[in-house]
């Protein structure tokens, strides 16, 4: 018997043998649905419900309000898997990196932080992972147009080719900043379609930046905030508080997982969270979570 698979919130990352569902469909396999209301499924309809790096796009009321609708969809014993970028992951690796910064004897700590001599390779790849590491920490909680920080490291790094920097962020995150991405050809007539949700969205842009330049120019950029829904994180998570977050949910059997593994029957044969070459599609700095509904 073939179990009923969610993927919520699913993005491009999406599979056949599972209903994926998102608030802007980019492939006619996805379904559209307002993940912040209620669920346009009934109680108890899915064995399993699954979502990458959409909860840190909440607050934490927001994101509890979420939970208690998986829940309600989810079948007796139903898992429910959810990932999310991992606070002390992310912590332990910059703390790391700032003590290696600091105590370096590579060349003097003086001169690296004044200037008094040229800094070496070793120390300005330390300086490198400690200025993205900030990034990744900070940039979408802050940025105010889209892209951020975070695009323009991704933009110098793909143009001048550097492997050492794109290892350290395909590593990271999982972002293969050196190989050209091949737009799927069907994603691309989807995307260039006119639709009514298109055009809502146009005049809606159009009206917004005439409010944008009515507004005394001092002020603009600290009301508007030129970034594409998703893009800005609203709370980060680790173990402990996205565990209390999925009791206060209802569920229990909490437990921490691996990229790799899972409590869902041939998971990885679906290539959500793994790569076909094995490796993590998000890199080494996310959390994994599996709970079952009682």
């Amino acid at each position: 018997m073939s179990l009923s698979l969610l993927n919520f919130a699913c993005g491009s990352r999406i599979h056949p043998d599972w209903v994926n569902i998102d608030f802007s469909p980019i492939d006619k396999r996805v379904k559209k649905v307002n993940l912040l209301g209620t669920l346009p499924f009934t109680d108890k309809s899915f064995d399993v419900a699954y979502s990458s790096h959409f909860l840190e796009h909440l607050t934490p009321q927001k994101a509890l309000q979420v939970l208690k609708e998986i829940k309600r969809i989810l079948k007796p014993n139903g898992i429910v898997r959810i990932v999310v970028p991992d606070l002390e992951n992310l912590t332990s690796a910059y703390l790391s990196t700032l003590s290696h910064l600091v105590d370096s004897k590579v060349d003097s700590t003086k001169q690296n932080f004044n200037g008094g001599g040229a800094k070496t390779q070793e120390f300005r790849k330390l300086e490198f992972e400690y200025d993205w590491l900030m990034i990744e920490m900070f940039d979408q909680m802050v940025r105010m147009r889209s892209g951020g920080e975070m695009g323009k490291c991704f933009h110098s790094i793909a143009t001048n080719q550097d492997k050492t920097k794109a290892t350290f962020i395909k590593e990271r995150v999982g972002e293969d900043l050196l190989t050209p991405h091949i737009t799927n050809s069907s994603v691309a007539t989807l995307k260039s379609k006119i639709t009514l949700d298109k055009i809502a969205n146009k005049l809606l842009n159009l009206y917004l930046k005439m409010l944008y330049f009515i507004a005394p120019r001092s002020i603009r950029d600290e009301v508007f905030i030129h970034t594409s829904i998703g893009e800005r994180h609203k709370w980060m998570y680790d173990g402990f508080s996205l565990h209390r977050l999925l009791g206060l949910a209802g569920f229990t059997d909490i437990q921490i997982m691996r990229y790799d593994h899972s409590q869902i029957p041939n998971f990885n044969t679906y290539l959500l969270d793994i790569n076909a070459d094995g490796s993590p599609y998000k890199g080494i700095s996310s959390l994994y979570m599996e709970a079952r509904n009682i």
